[in-house]
């Protein structure tokens, strides 16, 4: 058996497994804050408002990422990620809780497929200039 610090050690790698390819490349994030604690109260936040707003089918992932900036941002797939910055920010856990629903609410609403549609038409139109 493994004991708490070594299962939140496999927990974290993992995390940062799943994420690599969702933050670090596409969206040139930083990595995500390798901070147990906190992102595991991060994702009892998130899941809390996910089970109480209508669940759904994504598998939901909550992190940190370790920058200084004040920002929140969402990815296909039921990943929400907020800045150490954001965090820093903070007042209470009401505001962290709007932050996340905000987000959550992106996802539901498929809102980066409108994103990656505008891309994709400005990249067409740049290369038919």
């Amino acid at each position: 058996m493994y004991s708490n610090s070594q299962q939140s050690l496999q927990n974290m790698t993992s995390l940062q497994r799943k994420t690599n390819l969702v933050i670090k490349r596409p969206l040139g994030a930083s990595p995500i804050l390798n901070d147990s604690v906190v992102n595991n109260y991060l994702t009892l936040v998130g899941k809390t408002l996910v089970k109480n707003s209508g669940g759904d089918s994504y598998r939901w992932t909550f992190a940190a990422i370790d920058a200084p900036d004040i920002n929140a941002f969402a990815a296909p797939g039921g990943y929400v990620f907020v800045t150490k910055g954001l965090l820093k920010a903070l007042s209470s856990e009401d505001e962290l809780a709007a932050v996340l629903a905000h987000e959550i609410s992106h996802v539901r609403l498929k809102h980066y497929v409108k994103v990656a549609k505008k891309q994709v038409l400005a990249e067409y139109a740049m290369k038919s200039l």
